[in-house]
């Protein structure tokens, strides 16, 4: 055949050529051939290729495993023969022998393969087969139709191998974003929507009328608010410790696919079982007893026995506190904006909770208000132990109705339409028609008070002293079941459908049946009394007396997790889909603790020494969010600093390189104590001070490397650093000083608040440009607070060998000075703040002293060693590190646990890691001359000509 003459492609080339889009072409002279090139179909890329990620399977799991059956078709990557060394003849042959296989019917080239096959060795047949078996699979979703893929996907109730087969190819995508596929998913994990989820205006409290937040207390030492995700309740008749009387008339209409709704609903659940962020915050520092807690959209509402009521944001910060009341508050229900309270004194009052301001006070109770509930937005009903409940109009304030018939103390009571029921210490409960003001049916049969009352608008259950729980009709009266097992005071008790949950004095929490009434599940719940319960479809959530917050699973009764470190008592839970609140008792004071809340912790008696100054104060407010940002920023330092020295180390970085390591806690205390108005100069060690004035790493460690994109452009290296109100990172020793006290000078003359930080070193303070500033500083009063690290040696020089004085705080002689522990970070913040007041009064300067140590040399080229020993420098690492120190405290003032600062070192590692990559990456700048002269002069300032320069030498603005 014509063109056999040729020399055929290679093996490689034949194979690239079935990926082509055009066909091959050979030629010779003026005659070519064109060769139509097969093109073997491929099964679907493996997850290991580059294919569209799966977003839903990222939250679910990790990297994704291999994927579910059937298995994707992997694409041939299998060895390929080398062909480099055939000869021409051979290309020959084998090109005559394609050609004659291709004109070969099926059973001839059926006998050529059999025939060669028999003829290979035991490894050639292996190679054949890695090469064949690629090519036989076949992905089944490519051929069949829609309907039938989407029928086998139907059979895979499992959502995590759904996610993983997300993401092996296109079409396999497209398949699962299928909305039935997640429909059918939901029902099988009964994940039903709500109306307020499929485009129906809802109103938030309409819809769930006993939806009510769990909340728990934790009252004996103090109180804290726990918060954790949860599940929304939407059943009626919940608990006292519940609140979802009122409604919101804000609408939420919402479209979400069956897909979004699924995963919103398992990561929740997940959330639930094993995951969550606890989050504390303190209510009061004095003693109280927490009495009642709501959870609303919008305000966590805590209510205490010292008569106050504070007010938090759904986060738990506050927002206000709610004086007024004279006695105790007992009793409150919100409703959006408004929160009905009453308690010990008597009045009920109506509050406005975004603005704190009493509305109303209303009176007429003669004794104390122990239950509130509302009925809509304009009513609230109140229940007394002066054996009344009253109907308020709480726009006009006016008393519309007095229900009278118990005769003794009114303890509960819930609300349903037009109907009400209470329960009294009388032994009875009472259904009252609101509307009418008339008692409709007294439901007698306990043998002691009622506690407890649950009602859905058909059935009311009432839990009492007799142990016992009593199911009524409520529209005749008539008792329908005595469900017995508690061996004590039920006081706990909700109702949701067919299923009651109730918890006792005994420490159980029981699920019964109200269709067979009959118990489902006896829950061994606490040791102790039960003292707040709330569940939902899925789960129980409970908190007792004994300190801890337990989670059940609503179908199996086995415990699901714990959700508190156990304290003294838990007085309420409350949760909602994505929250859980719980108040306990801790240390003798009622707090809820919070990352944002302030708290007081006290210093060593070591922390300070003055100088014709009195001390600071030797306590400090923090918060938790700060101590837990201030480890951070010191491990962030601590990483940055030894990157830099494995780069340095690795000549990647030339020149001076001065690092910090160990001296972390000066830096960001000096950081956490001022504003970001306030101005920072400082000498050559100047990493750390950069970082915390807002510096990147990348761009630190950019300049350390000399790249463009460094903080100074690659030009100042790791002498010289700037950023907003950072003056340096200066290199001539103590240099530094009066150019800071320059800038407190400018503080002065302009009239603003602001403070100028001044830092030098050891070695600096004999200068005599340090001892200048001093005299300026103090002649004019500048806001200078001038500060020198004592690290205790200079460049290879003890300190006590080059000063002769070296308690450097009283070097300023007239001067005012502080001696600061400088391995404490809390330390430091609490003297710099101080000396920020002492400044901001306009007493003058401050020479300040921070007592640190540094674990390197003075710079790189110093090991550090040869004036010191290994052992001193091993000592200070064990018992005086400053990130060690404040690790202890935070695990001490249970601020986060071992796992949560596990995390926070990994976080910090891998943001330096990144951050250092990134550097890296940055390209070499060119060395051109004009980079010596870019950024001289102030544009508009720069000179005509400069002699014995040509005009491009002058200046360059870069």
């Amino acid at each position: 055949m014509d063109g056999y003459g040729h020399r055929p492609l290679s093996f490689s080339d034949r194979r690239a050529s079935l990926y082509s889009s055009e066909d091959v072409v050979m030629g010779n002279g003026n005659h070519t051939i064109k060769i139509p090139q097969p093109r073997p179909p491929r099964g679907p890329p493996t997850p290991s290729m580059s294919t569209p990620a799966a977003d839903f399977d990222q939250t679910l799991t990790g990297s994704p495993p291999p994927p579910p059956t059937p298995a994707a078709s992997p694409g041939p990557t299998h060895a390929q023969p080398d062909w480099s060394d055939a000869a021409d003849d051979e290309d020959i042959f084998l090109a005559q022998c394609r050609q004659h296989f291709q004109t070969c019917n099926g059973p001839q080239r059926t006998r050529i393969l059999a025939d060669l096959l028999n003829l290979c060795t035991s490894q050639q047949l292996s190679f054949v087969h890695q090469f064949v078996s690629p090519l036989l699979k076949k992905d089944p979703f490519t051929s069949l139709p829609d309907e039938l893929c989407l029928r086998i996907l139907s059979f895979i109730d499992d959502p995590k191998v759904l996610a993983r087969a997300s993401q092996v190819s296109r079409r396999w995508r497209d398949l699962l974003s299928d909305d039935m596929t997640w429909k059918n998913l939901c029902v099988k994990h009964d994940y039903g929507r709500r109306l307020s989820e499929v485009g129906t205006t809802v109103p938030l409290y309409a819809s769930r009328p006993g939806a009510q937040p769990l909340v728990s207390l934790d009252t004996p030492f103090s109180n804290h608010m726990h918060s954790f995700p949860g599940a929304l309740p939407t059943a009626t008749g919940m608990s006292a410790s519940r609140s979802l009387d009122g409604s919101d008339s804000s609408s939420r209409p919402k479209l979400r696919s069956y897909k979004s709704h699924f995963k919103q609903r398992y990561l929740v659940d997940a959330a639930w079982r094993t995951g969550g962020k606890a989050t504390t915050r303190a209510i009061t520092q004095d003693g109280g007893v927490v009495t009642s807690l709501h959870l609303t959209p919008r305000y966590i509402i805590v209510a205490l026995d010292n008569a106050k009521i504070h007010v938090f944001d759904t986060e738990g910060n506050a927002l206000r506190v709610l004086q007024g009341h004279v006695m105790g508050v007992w009793a409150m229900v919100p409703w959006e904006d408004i929160l009905v309270s009453g308690g010990c004194d008597r009045d009920v009052r109506v509050w406005d909770l975004s603005t704190g301001n009493c509305v109303h006070t209303l009176r007429g109770h003669t004794s104390t208000v122990r239950c509130l509930k509302m009925s809509d937005a304009k009513t609230a009903i109140s229940g007394s132990r002066d054996t009344t409940l009253r109907v308020w109009n709480i726009e006009t304030g006016v008393c519309r109705n007095v229900l009278v018939g118990h005769q003794a103390s009114v303890r509960c009571l819930e609300i349903k339409g037009d109907i009400v029921v209470s329960g009294s210490y009388d032994t009875t409960a009472k259904v009252w028609s609101i509307s009418e003001g008339r008692c409709l049916h007294t439901l007698q049969g306990h043998y002691s008070q009622i506690y407890a009352i649950a009602f859905d608008g058909a059935r009311v259950a009432t839990g009492s002293l007799d142990t016992s729980v009593r199911i009524w009709n409520a529209n005749t009266g008539e008792c329908q079941a005595v469900l017995q097992g508690h061996t004590s005071l039920v006081g706990q008790l909700q109702m949701r459908g067919d299923t009651l949950v109730t918890g006792g004095s005994d420490g159980s929490v029981r699920v019964w049946s109200l269709s067979k009434f009959v118990p489902i599940h006896r829950l061994a719940a606490h040791d102790n009394s039960v003292t707040s319960l709330q569940f939902d479809d899925t789960r129980v959530v409970s908190g007792g007396s004994d300190g801890r917050v337990k989670v059940w699973d609503l179908k199996t009764g086995h415990l699901v997790r714990e959700l508190i470190a156990q304290g003294e008592a838990v007085w309420r839970v409350a949760f909602e889909d994505e929250k859980c609140v719980a108040m306990a008792l801790r240390n003798n004071r009622t707090i809820m603790e919070s990352d944002d809340e302030p708290f007081s912790v006290s210093l060593s008696d070591e922390s300070f020494e003055t100088y014709e100054l009195d001390p600071p104060p030797y306590t400090i407010e923090v918060t938790k969010k700060e101590l837990k940002q201030m480890y951070y920023d010191m491990v962030v330092t601590r990483q940055m600093e030894m990157a830099a020295d494995r780069l340095y180390k690795e000549k990647k970085i030339r020149g001076f390189c001065h690092l910090s390591t160990g001296q972390e806690a000066v830096a960001t205390g000096i950081e956490h104590a001022i504003t970001k108005e306030d101005d920072v100069i400082t000498a050559y060690r100047c990493h750390g001070y950069a970082l915390m004035r807002g510096a990147s790493v990348r761009s630190i460690i950019g300049e350390l490397l000399g790249r463009r994109q460094g903080i100074a452009y690659g030009k100042g290296g790791s002498m010289h650093m700037f950023a907003k109100n950072f003056y340096g990172g200066n290199g001539i020793v103590g240099a530094q000083v009066p150019v800071g006290a320059g800038l407190a000078f400018a503080h002065k003359y302009t009239g603003r608040k602001k403070s100028s930080i001044i830092l030098y070193g050891d070695g600096a303070s004999n200068q005599g440009q340090v001892f200048e500033a001093f005299n300026m500083a103090k002649l004019w009063n500048l806001p200078a607070l001038f500060g020198c690290e004592n690290n205790k040696y200079g460049m290879g020089t003890a300190a006590a060998r080059s000063s002769a004085l070296t308690d450097y705080y009283k070097r300023g002689q007239y001067i005012p000075g502080l001696k600061v522990n400088g391995m404490d970070v809390l330390a430091v913040k609490a003297a710099v703040k101080y000396g920020k007041q002492w400044t901001d009064a306009d007493n003058g300067p401050l020479v300040l002293e921070y007592v640190t140590y540094r674990y390197g040399g003075h710079s790189m080229s110093d090991p550090g060693t040869t004036y010191r020993t290994r052992e001193e420098i091993q000592r200070m690492r064990s018992t005086n590190d400053p990130i060690s120190g404040l690790k202890k405290h935070i695990l001490e003032w249970e601020v986060a646990s071992e796992d949560e600062l596990k995390t926070i070192d990994k976080d910090a590692r891998n943001h330096v890691n990144e951050e250092v990559a990134i550097a890296e990456a940055m390209p070499v700048p060119e060395a051109t001359p004009q980079i010596l002269y870019e950024d001289i002069y102030v544009r508009g300032s720069e000179p005509p000509f400069i002699r014995g320069r040509v005009p491009e030498e002058n200046f360059y603005f870069a």
